[in-house]
C-alpha cells in the first residue's frame, strides 16, 4: 500500500495511487474527532468528527483488521454513486477511513410502516448494488445495519469492509458475512459470484417489509445457517402485502444463484411496483368537492 506525507496544515488531500485506482491521503492533524460513537464492528469503530469544519464519519480500524481496511478503501475508491457512502479520504498511518457524515442507520421498524418507504429504500439499495456489480465489486454483507439515510430521503449502502473485486478464476473465501443474510453457497464455501449479494438483498427486503431485523428468531445463527444451506429454511412470508414485491423477494433468495435476478432487473421491477402503489394510493384518496362555481 502506497503512503506519503501530506503537507502540514493543508486541507487539500494528496492523491495517492495504487493498483486499483486513486485515493486521498489526509493529514490526521486536520481531523477533529469527537466522542460520539456512530457504529462499531468486529475490528473497527466509527466516530463523528470534523475535517476542515465539515462533519465527517471516521472509521478507525484496529491492527487486527488491517485487511478489512485495505479492502474497503480499495473497493470504495472505485465506486462513486449517489446511493453508496462517499469515501472522502484515508489516513493510512492510523488505519482511518474518512466518509461523508450521514443522518443515521435505517430503522426498519419505521420503514415497514409505509410501503412506499419500503420501495424507496429497496430501490436505492438495488441501484447501488447494480452499479457496484457493474464495477466488478461485491459487498458480501448486505443487511439493515449497513444502510444509512442522508436526511433528504435517499438511502446509501455503507460498510464495505468485507467487499472485494469479483475473482472468476479463483475460489473466493466462504463463510463470509452475517449468517442470517448469508447465501447458501457462501455458507457451504462453494464457488460463488455476485448473486450472493442478491440473496442477502432478498432477506433485506423481508426485514424492510416486516420491520424485523432477525429473520430466524427461534434459531441460533449456526442453526439458521445450517437450515439455509440445506434449503429447508427461509423467513416466514408476511401476509397482506404486495404480491409482486413478495414474488420478487422470493426469487432473490432462491437456492440456485442462476435463478436469482440481477440488480438491474430488481431495480426496474421495484420502480414499477412503486409507481403502481402510488397510483393505487392516489385512486383511494377522496375526491375534492367542486366549488359553487364548478
Amino acid at each position: 500500500m502506497a503512503d506519503r506525507e501530506v503537507e502540514k496544515g493543508s486541507l487539500l488531500p494528496s492523491a495517492v495511487s495504487d493498483e486499483r485506482g486513486q485515493w486521498d491521503a489526509i493529514d490526521p492533524d486536520d481531523i477533529l474527532l469527537s466522542n460520539e460513537l456512530l457504529g462499531k464492528g468486529a475490528f473497527s469503530e466509527v466516530v463523528a468528527g470534523l475535517w476542515g469544519g465539515t462533519p465527517v464519519a471516521v472509521k478507525k480500524t484496529e491492527e487486527t483488521g488491517v485487511e478489512e481496511f485495505h479492502r474497503e478503501q480499495e473497493t470504495l475508491c472505485a465506486l462513486r454513486h449517489p446511493n453508496i457512502v462517499l469515501l472522502l479520504g484515508v489516513v493510512p498511518s492510523r488505519l482511518w477511513i474518512v466518509f461523508e457524515r450521514l443522518g443515521g442507520k435505517v430503522d426498519v421498524e419505521m420503514v415497514a410502516k409505509n410501503f412506499l418507504t419500503v420501495t424507496t429504500v429497496a430501490c436505492d439499495v438495488a441501484k447501488a448494488m447494480a452499479y457496484a456489480h457493474s464495477r466488478g465489486v461485491i459487498h458480501r454483507d448486505i443487511k439493515p445495519s449497513n444502510l444509512l439515510e442522508d436526511g433528504r430521503g435517499a438511502y446509501k449502502v455503507s460498510d464495505w469492509g468485507l467487499s472485494r473485486f469479483i475473482d472468476t478464476e479463483r475460489r473466493m473465501s466462504g463463510d463470509t458475512g452475517t449468517y442470517s443474510f448469508m447465501a447458501p453457497e457462501v455458507i457451504k464455501s462453494e464457488r460463488y459470484g455476485s448473486k450472493c449479494d442478491v440473496y442477502s438483498y432478498g432477506i433485506l427486503m423481508w426485514t424492510l417489509l416486516t420491520g424485523k431485523t432477525v429473520p430466524y428468531p427461534v434459531f441460533t445463527p449456526e442453526q439458521a445457517a445450517d437450515g439455509v444451506a440445506k434449503n429447508v429454511l427461509r423467513p416466514e412470508l408476511p401476509t397482506h402485502v404486495n404480491p409482486d414485491f413478495t414474488k420478487l423477494m422470493q426469487s432473490c433468495w432462491d437456492n440456485e444463484p442462476s435463478s436469482r435476478p440481477d440488480f438491474r432487473e430488481i431495480a426496474t421491477k421495484i420502480i414499477a411496483i412503486d409507481a403502481e402503489s402510488k397510483m393505487r394510493k392516489k385512486e383511494k384518496l377522496p375526491k375534492k368537492k367542486s366549488s359553487f362555481w364548478g
